[in-house]
């Protein structure tokens, strides 16, 4: 192979590369939690000085769902969550209200409503930061073993609900109950 051949090979690998990295989806990004244990989820309920354990979960699924008032995908995606919750009431939401106060999440839950059986208080995102938070809206499901088993970034549709959490959710308890 000739010296002037390489200069081309060279471009053509990179343009390989550019070309895989473009057919990328940068939001997805892969948590290196799932399969892993669930990190510590111990806080303040919302608005009280009760303490909140996420250890008393185990043995059951149930699906973390990281929010705020101020976030306006969260706004998007909180109607197909209490829908959710309707259709489903043996459904385990734990709310984590994400870099927020305690008050405009309580009213924001009082006039869009409260799917959650519990929400935790993380006004400096430092649980956020342990469950490896990139932004808001973000939503986990967690096995009966504390098991982080599937994340997903962003809005929650309806389609998203219907296709991908509830059967992901379905396939935990199936599997919980044997």
């Amino acid at each position: 192979m000739t010296r002037s051949a390489w200069p081309f090979i060279g471009f053509v690998l990179l343009v390989l590369l550019f070309s895989i990295g473009l057919m990328l989806n940068p939001r997805e990004v892969p948590s290196p939690l799932l399969n892993q244990p669930a990190p510590s989820l111990q806080g303040n309920v919302l608005g009280s000085s009760e303490l909140f354990d996420g250890h008393a979960y185990t043995n059951q699924v149930w699906l973390l769902n990281v929010w705020a008032s101020w976030c306006s995908g969260c706004l998007s995606e909180h109607p197909h969550i209490v829908a959710a919750k309707q259709r489903y009431p043996d459904m385990t939401w734990i709310g984590l209200n994400y870099k927020d106060s305690a008050t405009p999440a309580q009213a924001w839950l009082a006039q869009h409503g409260n799917p959650y059986q519990a929400v935790i208080e993380d006004p400096s995102g430092r649980l956020g930061l342990d469950w490896g938070i990139l932004g808001v809206p973000e939503t986990f499901l967690i096995d009966a073993q504390g098991r982080v088993r599937a994340k997903w970034q962003g809005v929650i549709s309806e389609a998203r609900l219907q296709q991908e959490i509830i059967p992901a959710w379905q396939a935990l308890n199936a599997e919980t109950e044997r």
